[in-house]
């Protein structure tokens, strides 16, 4: 049953049903704008570096670590390389970062799975 806007004009009041699909409707559009604004459109730059500032914040006081993922990239490189059989237990690099645990049980290793996992997502949402 759809709402009519001469409805509206000769003061009909709304059953339970068409008030009901009207809230209904505007929360469905109130959802697409904000999923237009936050994951379509652009961001400013300035709402962006906050947004990246507060994310920065929080990893730090989850993790005590600053947020960077080079230094886990080059871990992963390093599982890589073993996995393909070299012995970087030797290579300086890799005595520095502490080549010791897996991705999985490095928070800077879940920030990469976040990283790949986010990307694969938004290319399938994009289609």
């Amino acid at each position: 049953m759809a709402i009519h806007s001469n409805q509206l004009e000769k003061g009909v009041p709304f059953s339970p049903y068409q008030q009901q699909a009207k809230e209904v409707e505007s929360f469905k559009g109130r959802l697409m704008t904000l999923y237009q604004k936050v994951l379509v459109n652009y961001w400013p730059y300035w709402a962006a570096v906050i947004a990246a500032a507060i994310l920065n914040i929080f990893w730090f006081a989850l993790s005590g670590g600053a947020w960077g993922v080079t230094t886990e990239f080059t871990r992963w490189g390093g599982h890589l390389l073993q996995l393909l059989g070299f012995d970087v237990s030797g290579w300086l690099y890799f005595e520095q970062i502490k080549l010791e645990k897996m991705p999985w049980d490095r928070g800077s290793g879940w920030l990469i799975f976040g990283m790949l996992g986010g990307a694969f997502l938004t290319a399938l949402i994009k289609q």
